[in-house]
């Protein structure tokens, strides 16, 4: 676990949250935070529990996503496997909350 602290900036909204792990996947820092958000590309309209995962070497900010369903990763081999699960639509980001 990490203490440190980021902000999430989507659709003029700022969030600060404190990131939960950070792990390498395929040679890159990734970060995964415990947070909730609305699965609405699944067409879902209540809030769930999810993993914000977010790339800190990603320069256009274009990997941020959630994963739900699962717990947090507790190592590169987790964290590497929750990749495969992450939701980037855009209406999905924008209901995250830390």
């Amino acid at each position: 676990m990490t203490n440190e602290t980021r902000t999430f900036t989507i659709a003029g909204r700022e969030q600060d949250y404190t990131v939960g792990a950070i792990f390498e996947v395929d040679g890159h820092e990734v970060e995964f935070t415990p947070c909730t958000s609305i699965a609405t590309s699944a067409g879902e309209t209540e809030r769930s529990s999810a993993i914000f995962v977010h790339d800190t070497t990603d320069e256009f900010c274009d990997c941020d996503g959630v994963v739900f369903g699962f717990w947090m990763p507790r190592s590169n081999e987790e964290a590497e496997a929750l990749m495969d699960c992450i939701d980037t639509y855009y209406e999905t980001l924008e209901t995250i909350e830390f």
